[in-house]
């Protein structure tokens, strides 16, 4: 069973919910997909949606071996998406 998130965390899940919304909106009506002038920036903002969601499921279940994976599997998503030079 999940714990209920305290109150002291909810104006933390608002700013996270409203950075990864933010984040969602700025990829879909933004920047191009493929496009490789814009590669760095899609991968900026993909890795600030997947930092708001590990940082929101941390909020929600906070254990210390759950924060441990979430770096863990953040970084290495991080590293193994990184955009590859371009050269035509």
């Amino acid at each position: 069973m999940m714990p209920a998130p305290s109150r002291q965390h909810a104006p933390w899940l608002a700013l996270l919910g409203t950075l990864y919304l933010l984040a969602v909106l700025a990829d879909v009506l933004l920047v191009p997909d493929g496009d490789p002038d814009w590669a760095w920036i899609n991968y900026a903002l993909n890795v600030v949606k997947l930092g708001s969601v590990f940082a929101l499921v941390y909020l929600s279940y906070r254990r210390r071996w759950l924060l441990i994976g979430l770096v863990v599997v953040g970084l290495a998503i991080s590293l193994l998406t990184l955009p590859r030079p371009y050269s035509p």
